[in-house]
């Protein structure tokens, strides 16, 4: 039922209507108390940014978490600046005035003005601090020469300690355990290329400071009692020069002077006379001295003649 009016209508009513209005009037606002104090518990459990969170089915909320922790991070923004380094560092140093503290997640879309320097890169937001960059992939230091170039941009997420450049591989100079005859599709390390060139480059400096053959001298161990300078000479058209400037040992014939090493030995036995030899009595041997070399690599005196000192340098195969 519903009423319009004034006090003066009201009273003209009967006592039985006015009951029967007062009861509908009481049983609407049992209602709206009711409903009202449902609405009230319901927006208990609507998720705010205070109180974030998903209602159940039952009705119960949900806790997903404060406002400081996911949800922070994931509604962070990545702050785009252009920068060059510092005159006499490495460092970038830009300000970003959002930016009020170094938070793990934090992305600095950074792009470079200039080619960069010798040394590990880093960066410097607000005066906060120098923080490093490393590579995405290896904890090291990245470098500005050769792994940065100017006017590109990077991406740079920080991990707590340090900014790691997405995208920027670290590549290691370690070359070996792949055929690359087998693999055409993979391609040797920048560092396995470079040791490469060295090797060439150092093979061609020694060809060209080399002569049209490459000579080789070892010292012959003398015993006997002989002292001096024993050596032999090979090249690599496998031609011999011994030299001999040796005195003081025994001289009779037969006598042993040394052996020279293998690879340096005759492939038959030599015998070489020198000099015109004055005997103890004084009278003069046009035959010489005679010095033999073995096949075995052994020089023997094979005379009696020798008086003074030997001196030899003869050439054979």
């Amino acid at each position: 039922m519903t009423y319009k009016g004034n006090q003066t209508t009201w009273d003209k009513l009967s006592p039985s209507l006015q009951q029967k209005i007062d009861t509908d009037l009481s049983g609407i606002r049992q209602t709206v108390t009711n409903n009202k104090t449902e609405v009230t518990e319901h927006l208990a459990k609507i998720a705010t940014t205070e109180n974030l969170g998903h209602i159940k089915p039952d009705g119960k909320t949900i806790k997903v978490d404060p406002a400081t922790g996911i949800a922070s991070a994931v509604a962070s923004t990545s702050y785009y600046v252009e920068a060059r380094q510092t005159a006499g560092t490495t460092t970038y140093d830009v300000n970003i005035p959002d930016v009020t503290a170094y938070k793990p997640g934090l992305t600095i879309l950074l792009k470079l003005l200039e080619n960069n320097k010798q040394g590990a890169a880093s960066l410097n937001i607000n005066g906060m601090g120098v923080k490093s960059f490393i590579f995405q992939t290896y904890a090291a230091a990245v470098q500005n020469a050769g792994e940065l170039q100017g006017g590109r941009v990077y991406q740079l997420v920080y991990d707590g300690l340090y900014f790691t450049v997405i995208g920027v591989q670290w590549v290691s100079s370690y070359e070996g355990g792949t055929d690359l005859a087998n693999n055409p599709y993979i391609l040797p390390s920048y560092g396995a290329v470079g040791k490469v060139d060295a090797k060439v480059a150092a093979l061609q400096t020694q060809v060209d400071s080399k002569s049209t053959k490459d000579v080789y001298t070892i010292n012959i161990p003398l015993i006997s009692g002989w002292q001096g300078l024993a050596q032999i000479t090979r090249e690599d058209n496998n031609m011999l020069t011994l030299y001999l400037d040796i005195y003081g040992g025994t001289r009779t014939g037969g006598t042993k002077i040394g052996t020279i090493p293998a690879g340096y030995r005759p492939v038959q036995t030599y015998s070489m006379y020198f000099g015109v030899v004055t005997t103890a009595s004084g009278s003069v041997s046009p035959q010489g001295a005679v010095i033999s070399i073995y096949g075995s690599g052994d020089i023997y005196i094979t005379s009696s003649n020798i008086q003074h000192n030997i001196f030899i340098a003869s050439s054979f195969k």
